[in-house]
């Protein structure tokens, strides 16, 4: 029974996506404390800007005004660009939103982090469409967040998700979602550059080969250094720690 309501629960996405496909809206315009399909509904009114994207071959969002610094991010080639889904925040708070409870289900952070901080700490993300669907998968669509079901309802109009045998998996369109907002410290292209090079880890075996000798190289003491400036990351593998230390040391050099 518990697998069936899932699967419906799912299913109610799906026609909020097609409503709005076919009417340009998701129906007619309910309180948020009602139905699930009711707060589908709301919620599909209130988020989907547009459905189809300026170049389907580079799938990509802007939550929710673009700028300079954007549009010079969006239309940057680089070597893998073509296998991820990237998307450009305003702030901060709306990413967080986004993936905070992502970030505790794949150990990118512990439960002692809180929204309120991952809201003020956060700038980027990448996770592997795999991930993410083992994520939507693993709990039950009524517990989702607001933020969280603006995500799924995006991934499934744009493509990057589908529905099989009442579980979500890959469309075979990209391999990874990114995710970039701007900052004080640093600066988005920073960032993107730093959530690129996750995806560069993950697409490039010669090159995570090379660092990971490099790393086996390092002393103890500077590899306790490493340690030290990651706090707030989840390390409990150490592929998890020589990727951070791989991608920290190339942000600022490697894209220039």
């Amino acid at each position: 029974m518990k697998y069936v309501l899932k699967f419906a629960s799912f299913f109610l996405v799906l026609i909020a996506c097609s409503l709005y496909t076919f009417t340009g809206r998701a129906g007619i315009a309910v309180d948020a404390n009602g139905s699930l399909q009711d707060k589908f509904s709301v919620l599909w009114d209130k988020y989907a800007d547009r459905l189809d994207q300026d170049d389907p071959k580079y799938p990509h969002r802007i939550f929710y005004d673009s700028n300079d610094e954007i549009d010079a991010l969006v239309n940057s080639a680089w070597k893998y660009k073509n296998r991820t889904y990237e998307l450009y925040y305003n702030d901060t708070v709306k990413l967080a939103r986004h993936i905070y409870n992502i970030a505790i289900f794949t150990n990118d952070i512990t439960k002692e982090v809180s929204l309120e901080r991952f809201e003020k700490g956060i700038q980027g993300f990448h996770y592997s469409i795999d991930q993410i669907c083992s994520w939507i998968n693993s709990k039950s669509i009524d517990i989702f967040t607001y933020d969280e079901l603006q995500l799924v309802l995006y991934l499934i109009a744009d493509g990057i998700i589908v529905l099989k045998d009442g579980k979500f998996i890959s469309a075979g369109k990209v391999n990874h979602i990114l995710g970039v907002a701007p900052g004080k410290k640093r600066s988005m292209k920073t960032v993107s550059s730093h959530e690129r090079l996750h995806v560069i880890w993950d697409e490039d075996a010669d090159l995570k080969n090379e660092y990971t000798q490099k790393w086996r190289a390092l002393s103890q003491a500077d590899k306790d250094k490493v340690v030290s400036s990651l706090k707030g990351y989840s390390l409990s593998k150490e592929e998890q720690l020589i990727e951070e230390w791989f991608v920290r040391e190339l942000e600022n050099s490697y894209f220039n």
